[in-house]
């Protein structure tokens, strides 16, 4: 294998998460935000203007810099039976995934995934799912280890 090599079994397929997404982004209740590579690319192109003059807007365009395609995925909203549909999907969908971290507060679970180059310096495909809140962020691309490392210090 090649340095940055990812294998099979640590692999989340992005295409998996987003056909689920798309699947239950009409369930009454769900609230979508997905972003491709053109929204993807607005996006970092304003946070680098505002990083011009703000630090933490500096922070976040060299965190953002990897970064292809985001979804965000609310279904709180959703009934009891739609949540439950869903969190089965996701926890199977998640289930082949290389868990980075999970953090526990009063019976709640938040999880994060990702895939961690062979030399560490990078994670892939960035996934914070908290079934509790029936909350899913996926930052798909690339973000620097130290980066994570960063984010989940200041959680």
């Amino acid at each position: 294998m090649t340095a940055g090599a990812i294998t099979v079994k640590d692999y989340i397929s992005r295409q998996q998460i987003k056909s689920l997404i798309s699947e239950c982004r009409h369930l009454e209740g769900a609230d979508v935000v997905q972003l491709g590579r053109f929204g993807t690319a607005a996006v970092k192109g304003l946070v680098r203007l505002a990083a011009l003059s703000d630090s933490d807007a500096y922070n976040l365009a060299q965190l953002t810099k990897g970064i292809k395609g985001i979804s965000v995925f609310d279904f709180e909203g959703c009934c009891d039976a739609d949540k439950s549909y869903i969190i089965s999907r996701l926890d199977r969908a998640l289930s082949g995934g290389e868990v980075l971290m999970e953090m526990r507060d009063e019976g709640e679970t938040v999880t994060i995934y990702g895939v961690v180059d062979d030399r560490g310096e990078e994670v892939r495909d960035f996934i914070l799912y908290d079934p509790s809140d029936c909350a899913l962020i996926c930052l798909f691309g690339t973000i620097p280890t130290e980066k994570v490392v960063h984010i989940v210090d200041n959680e």
